[in-house]
């Protein structure tokens, strides 16, 4: 049975996107997930933990890794960063068909794997990300980074993803990095009838995060 390697820096138990790929993955596929929590009772493969470290070591690395970014030696980073260090030690020894790897953050972690474990690389770039968080502070200090991230790793990806065409034009035309295949986030399909709505009371739910950038006070007007 083929190997397959899963990598997301996230809690893989309330990962909608992740589920969805054990869940059509593990019959067919011997699995290994890496991320911060195990994926739960139904997941059949093997799991590392996305370890951050002990916290002295982990400010230290940390701290090293904000230095390195300052001064532009973005190849340095993933040297000091706990997460990486732990899971390579924990996988050197295995090899693996595919690397699926999700989200561009986690591109370098794969490509180091990839040298000791083999596999090719599958990025399953769910967002547009290097614009995701434009208009925020935090976000244009990393944006030399994410370059840095598309430049290196995600144009010499096997197979590309994304969730949607535009973001894939985006992809190919601002970075060169060539989508194979539009994948929509997309939940199991139910057979639902709607109902009746009272025009006087129209309820809306907001699916998604609340943070500033989005401005849901415009949809609280509307």
């Amino acid at each position: 049975m083929k190997k397959i390697l899963i990598i997301s820096d996230s809690a893989l138990h309330k990962d909608p996107r992740i589920l969805i790929q054990i869940a059509a993955l593990q019959d067919d596929y011997q699995l290994t997930c890496i991320g911060r929590t195990h994926p739960g009772a139904e997941y059949k493969g093997e799991y590392v933990v996305m370890a951050r470290g002990r916290s002295i070591s982990r400010f230290f690395l940390k701290q090293l890794a904000l230095f390195y970014k300052r001064l532009g030696k973005f190849s340095r980073i993933h040297l000091c960063e706990s997460k990486f260090i732990e899971a390579t030690k924990a996988l050197k020894n295995q090899k693996f068909d595919l690397i699926l790897c999700n989200d561009l953050p986690s591109a370098p972690l794969a490509y180091m794997l990839k040298e000791h474990t083999g596999g090719k690389i599958y990025l399953d770039a769910h967002e547009f990300t290097p614009r995701q968080w434009e208009g925020m502070k935090s976000f244009e200090l990393k944006k030399p980074y994410l370059t840095y991230i598309m430049e290196e790793y995600a144009t010499k990806a096997d197979y590309g993803t994304t969730v949607c065409q535009s973001i894939a034009d985006f992809y190919t035309n601002d970075y060169d990095f060539n989508i194979d295949e539009v994948v929509m986030n997309l939940p199991k399909y139910n057979d639902l009838s709607p109902s009746e709505v009272n025009p006087d009371e129209i309820r809306i739910v907001h699916h998604g995060i609340a943070n500033r950038s989005r401005k849901l006070e415009n949809l609280v007007d509307v």
